[in-house]
């Protein structure tokens, strides 16, 4: 049941489950995970190829969610600067995490012996995550009806899992979700087989394999796949406690969008006597615009030719805004242009004169 402040009707608990420790409306409600925590984060090396929305908190004993190059995945603690407050004033970094928290539905995590506050987490809150595809069927719908899609909108996510077990190691885990999902090819409910995930260890373990969670019908208001951990199993005593939930976001028509972009070729000639130069758009750009647009359920239909079939060209070439002023700055351009081609015309000869005409 509900903890209600005064003059609020009772809500059922949005996860069923028993002993709710606060007011359980959207998006804050709080209710208590017992013994064993199963925490839903993206696969490694995701790039953003579908929309998965989770709190960055330092996920301690695992590898980061994403690590290319120089790039890592920080905790938001760390990384967020600062938070809008109104037209005149900024929230300080600190105030700025708090009020980014609050945008996540929360859990409390508790064990026989009281409020679970592992190691490397500010406290036993739970932060739940949100996950947002296409269902299988509108994928496939909108791959037809928009033939120049380089990429088909994303129905699946690979995911993995991280537990946590504080207390004694259930006997099973179980994961139940709406009929118009599956998990690794499975209906609901899907059993966890391999126990080893959950030993009690009080340490963070990576799960074993993935956690494919795959949409098959469109759904039209917000669902939850939530993760059970079963304790005495078969026993009088038997217990089914709620260990983890991911939000599904509703994926209907009314809930996605199909967004025409216009792709321009545009034509400079910043040095006259060299000729124009014309943009391009590269074949990774492309996708990566794609990848962000499905994350919000955003389909692009990009047009790059007119009503006649030509490309969409714009032509700035003798526009002067879109030409290098200075004399000195396009003698150079034109000396750098002339050694360019001296130094591929020997390299077609199989001399290598590079030092010389960098030289010159």
């Amino acid at each position: 049941m509900s903890t209600n402040k005064p003059n609020q009707e009772k809500i059922a608990c949005p996860s069923k489950t028993e002993n709710c420790t606060d007011e359980v409306k959207d998006p804050n409600y709080k209710c208590r995970l017992k013994g064993l925590i199963v925490e839903f984060r993206p696969k490694q090396g995701f790039g953003g190829e579908y929309g998965f929305d989770w709190l960055r908190i330092d996920d301690k004993d695992v590898k980061q969610q994403i690590n290319r190059g120089d790039f890592t995945d920080e905790p938001y603690k760390e990384a967020i600067l600062t938070g809008h407050k109104s037209n005149r004033a900024r929230l300080t970094k600190e105030k700025a995490y708090e009020k980014l928290k609050k945008e996540y539905h929360q859990l409390t995590s508790q064990d026989s012996k009281g409020l679970v506050k592992r190691e490397g987490y500010e406290d036993s809150t739970y932060y739940i995550p949100f996950l947002n595809i296409f269902s299988k069927k509108s994928s496939e719908a909108l791959k037809k009806e928009i033939p120049s899609l380089m990429l088909a909108p994303p129905f699946e996510a690979e995911l993995r899992l991280i537990f946590y077990a504080s207390c004694i190691r259930p006997d099973k885990v179980i994961f139940e979700f709406p009929e118009e999902f599956e998990v690794n090819g499975n209906k609901s409910p899907y059993i966890w087989e391999d126990d080893v995930d959950f030993v009690a260890h009080h340490k963070n373990r990576e799960s074993s394999k993935t956690f494919t969670v795959t949409c098959l019908n469109d759904i039209s208001e917000k669902r939850y796949i939530e993760a059970y951990a079963v304790y005495n199993e078969g026993k009088a005593s038997e217990e089914k406690l709620l260990a983890g939930k991911l939000c599904l976001l509703p994926n209907d028509k009314a809930h996605r969008q199909i967004l025409k972009i216009a792709q321009v070729l545009v034509d400079v000639k910043p040095v006259p006597s060299l000729g124009s130069i014309k943009g391009e758009i590269e074949h990774d750009e492309l996708k990566r615009l794609h990848s962000g647009l499905y994350q919000a359920l955003i389909v692009p239909n990009i047009l790059t030719k007119d009503s006649s079939g030509n490309n969409l060209e714009l032509d700035l070439t003798q526009d002067s805004l879109w030409q290098l002023p200075n004399k000195a700055t396009i003698l150079m351009m034109e000396k750098y242009s002339q050694k360019k081609a001296e130094y591929e015309a020997l390299l077609l000869q199989g001399k290598d004169q590079r030092s010389k005409i960098l030289e010159a």
